[in-house]
C-alpha cells in the first residue's frame, strides 16, 4: 500500500464545477483539474515550465469563466499561463513568489521580488506599483471585491500584516502590528466582506475582516487557539451565513463556526491542505508524497458529520517520465561538460531547446556541437564536428526530413565525394565508442562531419568522455 511519506504544500482554486490543484514537482510545479467533487481522477494533470528542475512553491491557480490559469515562478521568472494547452508568456523577472485571483474581468496575478506588482488581466497594461521596495516575504494572498484588489502580505521583519487596496485608480498601503510573527494566511470573500486567517505556528489562529471599502471592521485577534496544540493550515471557509475557520492539528483536522455554533473535527488529514465548503459539504484537498510517487487526497463529508467520503487519485502528468529521462541527460551532460572544462573551452552551457537537449563545445582546434532529444524508443544524438573557425554561431535548426534525405545521398556518395581514411577512421572509432548506437553520417560541402545517432538509452558518462576523446583525434 502507497503509505504517505510526506505532504506538499499546495494551492487550489474551488468551484461549484470542479477545482484546479497546483503543487510542487521534482521537475516543474504540477497543475491537475478535477470535476465536481474530486471523485473521479483528474481530467488532466499537467507539468509547467521547461527547466525539469524542481519546484520548491506550489503554482498560484485560477479558474475563470473561459477556463483554468496559473501561474509560476522558474528561475525568478513570473509565467502565467492559460490551461491546458497555453504557451507560458513572462510577466516579471526577479521573483520569489506569486498570487492570483479571479474576478469578474479576469484573473489578477501579483509578484513578489525587489517590488510587489499587481498584474491586471488586461495584457497590453503596465503593471501597478503596489510597494516599490518590498522586504522577503513569508506570506502573499490576493482576492478581488467587486471591482477592488486587497493584497495581504507577511514580511519577514517587522512583525506586520501589509493590505494593499486597488481601487482601479490609486494604491493605499496600510500596515498593521502583530502579536507574534505570522508563517501562514488565507482569505475567502463572501459578498461584501473578506475573512482573513493567519497562523502563528503555534496554538493560536487570529481573525480579521475586511468590508467592501476595504477597511479593516475586525482587526487581526485571537479567534481560536489550540490549547497547547500548534494548528497548521488555517482556512477561512463561508458556510451558508458567516465564517468559519479550519486548520490541521496532529493529524486531524478541526473545524469551527465564527460564532462557535458549530465543531468537527476529521482524522486522517494532514498539514498543508486547502479547504472549502462547497455543495453544503466541507472538501478538504492535500497532496500526498508515496513511495509510488504523489497523489491527490480529497475528503468530503457533510456538515453534520454522518457522510464522509475520501477520494486518492494518482498525481502523475504524462510527461513525467520523459522529463525524469531528460533531467538525468541534463545532469549527466552537466557532470561532462564539468570534466572537460580542462580540455576544452564551453562556449555555450547545456541548455534546452525546443527539441531537447544541447551542448555546445570547443576542444582544442575542433568545434563539437552535441544536441540530444528524449524519444520514447530511446534517445537520439545529433553530433557535428568541424574546424572552429567553420563552425556556426548559432546552432543550427534541428534537422527536417529534407536534412536526413541529404544526409543519406551524402552517406551513398551521391553528388559528394567518399569519406577520407581518416573521416572514416573517426566513424568507426565512434561506432566503438557507442557499441549499442546506430550511426548516420553526413559530411557538408565544407567537410563538417554529421552524425545522427540512435541509442536505447541514456549515454553513460564514460561513453560520452570516449566520445570526447574521439573527437580530439585528427578528422
Amino acid at each position: 500500500m502507497n503509505q504517505p511519506t510526506g505532504v506538499l504544500d499546495c494551492r487550489v482554486a474551488f468551484s461549484n464545477t470542479g477545482m484546479l490543484v497546483g503543487a510542487p514537482g521534482p521537475f516543474g510545479p504540477r497543475v491537475a483539474l478535477l470535476r465536481g467533487l474530486g471523485m473521479a481522477p483528474p481530467e488532466w494533470a499537467l507539468t509547467l515550465g521547461d527547466s525539469d528542475a524542481p519546484s520548491l512553491r506550489p503554482p498560484a491557480v485560477g479558474l475563470v469563466q473561459n477556463g483554468a490559469q496559473a501561474v509560476f515562478v522558474e528561475g525568478g521568472v513570473a509565467k502565467r499561463v492559460a490551461l491546458p494547452s497555453g504557451i507560458p508568456r513572462a510577466i516579471a523577472e526577479g521573483v520569489d513568489r506569486v498570487a492570483m485571483a479571479t474576478g469578474p474581468s479576469g484573473s489578477v496575478v501579483v509578484t513578489a521580488g525587489a517590488s510587489l506588482l499587481l498584474h491586471l488581466p488586461e495584457h497590453d497594461k503596465r503593471p501597478v506599483t503596489l510597494v516599490a521596495r518590498c522586504e522577503p516575504l513569508i506570506a502573499l494572498e490576493v482576492v478581488t471585491l467587486g471591482r477592488m484588489v486587497l493584497v495581504f502580505y507577511v514580511p519577514e521583519v517587522p512583525v506586520t500584516l501589509g493590505v494593499c487596496r486597488w481601487d482601479g485608480e490609486s494604491v493605499r498601503e496600510v500596515r498593521h502590528p502583530l502579536s507574534s510573527p505570522c508563517v501562514e494566511i488565507h482569505a475567502q470573500v463572501s459578498g461584501e466582506s473578506v475573512g482573513l486567517a493567519l497562523g502563528h505556528a503555534k496554538d493560536v489562529i487570529d481573525f480579521a475582516r475586511i468590508d467592501i471599502d476595504g477597511q479593516m471592521v475586525e482587526r487581526p485577534h485571537p479567534r481560536w487557539r489550540g490549547q497547547g496544540v500548534v494548528l497548521r493550515s488555517p482556512n477561512v471557509l463561508w458556510v451558508e451565513s458567516d465564517f468559519a475557520l479550519s486548520a490541521v492539528a496532529q493529524g486531524e483536522l478541526r473545524y469551527q463556526g465564527l460564532p462557535r455554533s458549530a465543531s468537527l473535527s476529521v482524522a486522517g488529514i494532514m498539514a498543508p491542505c486547502r479547504a472549502a465548503y462547497l455543495r453544503s459539504r466541507l472538501v478538504v484537498v492535500g497532496v500526498e508524497m508515496g513511495h509510488a510517487g504523489a497523489r491527490l487526497r480529497v475528503f468530503v463529508q457533510d456538515r453534520a458529520g454522518e457522510r464522509r467520503e475520501n477520494h486518492l487519485h494518482a498525481l502523475h502528468p504524462p510527461d513525467q517520465d520523459t522529463r525524469r529521462r531528460r533531467a538525468a541527460l541534463r545532469g549527466r551532460l552537466e557532470e561532462w561538460v564539468a570534466q572537460t572544462r580542462a580540455a576544452g573551452r564551453v562556449q555555450v552551457p547545456v541548455r534546452l531547446t525546443d527539441s531537447g537537449l544541447g551542448v555546445w563545445l570547443s576542444v582544442a582546434h575542433r568545434s563539437l556541437r552535441l544536441d540530444f532529444s528524449i524519444r520514447e524508443q530511446g534517445v537520439r544524438m545529433h553530433l557535428t564536428v568541424a574546424d572552429e573557425e567553420e563552425e556556426e554561431e548559432a546552432p543550427p535548426p534541428e534537422p527536417s526530413l529534407l536534412r536526413l534525405s541529404r544526409w543519406v545521398r551524402r552517406s551513398l556518395g551521391l553528388g559528394e565525394r567518399a569519406l577520407s581514411s581518416d573521416q572514416e577512421a573517426f566513424a568507426a572509432a565512434l561506432v566503438r565508442a557507442l557499441p549499442e548506437a546506430s550511426l548516420e553520417i553526413a559530411r557538408s560541402a565544407g567537410g563538417t562531419l554529421e552524425f545522427e545517432i540512435a541509442m536505447p538509452d541514456l549515454p553513460t558518462l564514460e561513453a560520452l568522455l570516449s566520445v570526447l576523446s574521439v573527437c580530439r583525434g585528427s578528422v
